[in-house]
């Protein structure tokens, strides 16, 4: 029977897995010919129809919404005959570079405007255009936007570009003035609000920042930043019902979510309410804001180079050896500081119990933040599959803690955590991996069945988290019935 069960697992667990991986190669068999050829997309039938004045009007706003939906291969011919077009529009060859670097021809982009540069090297928006380019030598990038600025007082993306790098440097008491000045030249890009208000929250000036939030919410009122450019606005203003409200809509959802584990996961010596508080605190106070942030800084430069790309293999990569395991960590690491502190995991179940708390505790935080830069609306969904996502991962490294203290040696206890830890990280790396081809599947106009690979993935998860508390129960089942005995003996 136990065999017959452990089949069944496999093979649900594999087909699910195949499932996903046949729908990516299918496409990546869809995406270059369906996607670029045959007939003229959207944005490229507008941008034909209109003249010059249209397009610097509406097809700007074309582009942008091809560009932030990641219709990267539809919109590169588009901007091919752009730039050739128009070849003293920065805003297209910017673009264009974006473009390029997102489908990983980086070194591609770089020699075409190393070119251009070498052939006309007065020109004030070849500097800037290829300092742009140079993310890993910050200090050449400066140098470049420098010259721009040298060569064309009167150039604004210059001081916009030296102003941004300030801004990566943390020193917004110099980008403040670059970015004004700027705007101050006409610079026809609204970000430039953004940018200027946020340096002006840093330095002290809300009443100014308020002014420059609103100017960029009236050039931009449709902008994905929408509601995170609102809740600074209510906060600056001195409205907190917002700051109050969001963390408050996740805490319900926790208090739901600890409830029915508690109730479900009920071992032989069930947690109180002070230490699930305690591990979900650990979760929300400390996994997610200091580990998880300090380990995306730690590896923030490879994650740079592979963040933006929007072939799928990045993506994989990035999930499978970067978010996943440093998501995972943090939870592991925050778990083991309350787990070990006060002596809560004896079995597997109680594992189990604490992991899935902790991973409650991280999506909480983590909600709140998407709520905040993205609004409620845009993130209901994610109070039900961001949770128990984090839930049932967490309760992978859970179930190998509980393990590892019935194991016979610390090295085998040691081998058991990390085998699990090792697990849990690859599980994340997959269900991000499938939410990642959903996106990209839809931004290549790929078949609309593919959407259901998120869906696979969370059927895969749950059927984990079932078979890993059902054999948390089979383990645990001899010794809680062995206590009353024991009790008995004792007498």
């Amino acid at each position: 029977m136990r065999l017959a069960s452990h089949c069944g697992f496999a093979f649900a667990v594999t087909a699910s897995l195949l499932w996903i991986l046949g729908g990516a190669a299918a496409s990546f068999a869809v995406m270059p010919r369906g996607s670029v050829g045959g007939a003229q997309s959207p944005v490229a039938s507008a941008v034909t129809a209109m003249g010059r004045a249209a397009a610097t009007g509406a097809s700007y706003e074309q582009l942008e919404a091809s560009l932030e939906q990641e219709r990267y291969e539809q919109t590169l011919p588009v901007l091919e005959r752009l730039v050739r077009q128009y070849p003293d529009d920065t805003q297209y060859h910017r673009w264009y570079q974006d473009c390029l670097q997102a489908l990983g021809r980086g070194e591609e982009v770089e020699r075409v405007y190393r070119a251009r540069l070498h052939a006309a090297p007065y020109q004030a928006s070849n500097w800037y255009l290829l300092g742009r380019l140079l993310n890993d030598d910050p200090e050449a990038a400066a140098r470049h936007f420098e010259r721009a600025i040298a060569l064309d007082p009167g150039y604004p993306w210059g001081y916009y570009g030296l102003g941004m790098q300030f801004r990566e440097w943390s020193q917004e008491a110099r980008a403040l003035p670059l970015l004004v000045k700027a705007a101050g030249l006409g610079l026809n890009y609204p970000p430039v609000h953004l940018q200027v208000a946020e340096c002006q929250t840093e330095l002290g000036a809300p009443e100014e920042a308020i002014r420059e939030y609103r100017a960029f919410l009236a050039e931009r009122p449709g902008d994905i930043a929408r509601p995170l450019v609102e809740h600074r606005l209510e906060w600056l203003g001195g409205d907190n019902r917002t700051v109050v409200l969001l963390p408050l809509l996740g805490l319900i959802s926790t208090i739901l979510w600890t409830v029915g584990i508690r109730r479900w996961l009920r071992s032989g010596t069930p947690l109180g309410w002070g230490s699930a508080a305690l591990l979900v605190g650990a979760g929300a106070l400390v996994a997610a804001p200091l580990l998880c942030e300090g380990l995306y800084l730690l590896y923030s430069q490879p994650l740079r180079h592979l963040g933006g790309l929007h072939p799928l293999a990045p993506r994989f990569v990035r999930n499978l050896l970067f978010v996943g395991p440093i998501e995972e960590t943090a939870k592991w690491l925050a778990a083991m500081i309350v787990v070990f502190r006060l002596r809560l995991v004896r079995t597997p179940l109680e594992g189990v119990t604490c992991g899935a708390l902790v991973g409650l505790g991280f999506s909480w935080a983590e909600n709140v933040m998407y709520m905040w830069n993205l609004g409620v609306e845009a993130t209901a969904a994610r109070l039900v599959t961001c949770v128990f996502v984090h839930v049932a991962l967490s309760s992978v490294w859970g179930y190998g803690l509980g393990r590892a203290r019935q194991a016979r040696s610390p090295a085998r206890g040691v081998a058991v955590i990390m085998v699990s830890l090792a697990g849990a990280a690859v599980l994340h790396g997959l269900y991000n991996g499938a939410v990642e081809l959903s996106d990209w599947n839809q931004a290549v106009d790929g078949p609309s069945w593919m959407g259901l690979v998120v869906f696979a993935a969370l059927v895969d998860l749950a059927i984990v988290f079932c078979w890993l508390v059902r054999r948390a129960r089979m383990v645990q089942m001899p010794r809680v019935a062995m206590a009353p005995a024991a009790r008995v003996s004792a007498r």
